[in-house]
């Protein structure tokens, strides 16, 4: 995997884009630090853990 800096990947984008379409992995670095890959958790998996963590009113149906 290489890493390029956030300049001279805008000075190159034709060719990274080049070497992505052959199979290249490419991290881009702003001041030499990759930043963090961004991995949301899934609107309804959130849903899910929220409603497994509230209470249960003892007339919830689904409480049985």
């Amino acid at each position: 995997m290489r890493e390029i800096g956030a300049l001279e990947a805008k000075k190159k984008l034709d060719t990274l884009l080049d070497w992505v379409e052959q199979g290249e992995e490419l991290v881009i670095t702003r001041r030499g630090k990759a930043g963090r890959p961004h991995c949301p958790i899934p609107r309804f998996d959130a849903i899910a853990r929220l409603r497994q963590r509230a209470p249960r009113h003892p007339f919830d149906s689904a409480a049985a």
